[in-house]
This record gives structure tokens, C-alpha cells and sequence, in this order.
């Protein structure tokens, strides 16, 4: 049986239960903004004040790892490289792409310079949802649990600051 955590104040947004990348099963909650969660999977949800495509031309503008301000093309296979602040590469491949609603792609965040593939790369996937005169975006990053264990947990804590990071200065973007 899996203790239950108590759930923080506000409303939920999610709960699941899923397995963590020591293998130990997890229960996860998450609020708007915040998260307690799984060792698999980095959730986050948010209202924001501006249409589905107005969001959809900022997130595509990959501000976060495009600082030299190429733009890749925003296709279904396409692959193109990130960088962060200390010009590390991380090669990524745009998994989906439905314009305006849904975005995906993978990328070997723990391995630099690695091209994303089974058992070396998370999933990263935006979904946009039109909702009370603005967007509803759900970032969702998971596959940590396919990583070796170290890696898992590393890669895991990186980008859960990370993610914060982004959604901020989205949100400040489209204010």
C-alpha cells in the first residue's frame, strides 16, 4: 500500500501514480504552479492570459535553449540543436506538432551532445487548450524513470527548476 501525501492547499489539478527511477512506486499530486511528485514524470499546468496562438509563437520560439535566436522549423521529424546558458548542445526531435494545440518533442537532457533515443532522452510535451478568454498550457516532462538511476534523479532535479524558470518567463512574455 502506498502512503498517501498530504495534498497542498489550492486546487488539484492531477493525481497519478507512477514508478519513480529506483522503481519504488510514487504518488503524485499536483496544484497550479507547484508540484509533488514522481521521480518520472515533471507536471506542470497554468492559466494564461493570451490565445492559443499568441502561446503557441512564444513556446516555438524555444527561448529556454534558443538563445542565439534560430529558428527550427516547427515540423513533425524535424531535428535541431539547443543550447543552454554555457552554449552545451542538446540535439532535439520535434515528435508532434499540431499547431496551436499540442507540441512534443525528445531530447537526451542528461547526456550533452547525444542524439535523444530509447533509454537516453525524456519527452517533452506542451498542450495548449483554449479555455476563459485564454490558454490552459500543460508542460509535461516524463522518461526520467528510463534513465540509469543517477542519471534519472540528476536530470530529474535539473528540470524541475527549470521548468519553473520557463513557465515564469512565459507567463511575464504574454503578460
Amino acid at each position: 500500500m502506498v502512503a498517501r501525501k498530504k495534498a497542498p492547499k489550492g486546487p488539484i489539478v492531477a493525481l497519478n501514480a507512477t514508478k519513480g527511477p529506483s522503481g519504488a512506486s510514487a504518488e503524485a499530486l499536483t496544484r497550479e504552479g507547484t508540484e509533488i511528485m514522481d521521480m518520472d514524470r515533471i507536471e506542470r499546468e497554468i492559466q494564461i492570459d493570451a490565445p492559443p496562438q499568441r502561446v503557441w509563437d512564444k513556446l516555438t520560439e524555444f527561448f529556454w535553449v534558443n538563445e542565439h535566436g534560430e529558428q527550427p522549423a516547427i515540423e513533425t521529424g524535424t531535428t535541431f540543436v539547443a543550447k543552454d546558458e554555457k552554449d552545451v548542445e542538446y540535439p532535439t526531435v520535434i515528435e508532434t506538432s499540431e499547431p496551436y494545440t499540442y507540441l512534443a518533442y525528445r531530447w537526451a537532457s542528461a547526456y550533452p551532445g547525444r542524439t535523444p533515443g530509447s533509454g537516453d532522452s525524456t519527452l517533452v510535451e506542451f498542450t495548449l487548450t483554449e479555455q476563459a478568454g485564454g490558454t490552459r498550457l500543460r508542460v509535461v516532462e516524463s522518461g526520467f524513470a528510463t534513465l540509469p538511476e543517477h542519471d534519472g534523479r540528476q536530470a530529474f532535479k535539473d528540470n524541475s527548476g527549470g521548468w519553473d524558470w520557463v513557465i515564469e518567463q512565459l507567463q511575464t512574455a504574454l503578460a
